[in-house]
């Protein structure tokens, strides 16, 4: 579900939701699970978009919706 949130981001901003100014501020980025949604990119989408994205994208597997959980998000029944 990690990936999909991953490609799902990359999906609607064109890049990925990590980034760093080298390889190890990446890695960490990638670790703490930091990441913007605040960028131009995001302002045409909903608020269901963006919900999904940051349920998605949860360092914690345990916090993280499930496959059957992001099914029923509102953001597919829109």
């Amino acid at each position: 579900m990690w990936s999909f949130g991953v490609i799902l981001y990359l999906l609607i901003t064109g890049r990925t939701p990590f980034n760093g100014s080298n390889p190890q501020e990446l890695l960490e980025n990638v670790l703490e699970a930091t990441y913007r949604m605040d960028e131009p990119e995001w302002k045409d989408y909903s608020e269901n978009a963006k919900d999904i994205v940051s349920k998605l994208l949860v360092k914690d597997p345990s916090k993280r919706l499930t496959a059957g959980e992001a099914l029923k998000h509102p953001w597919f029944e829109n």
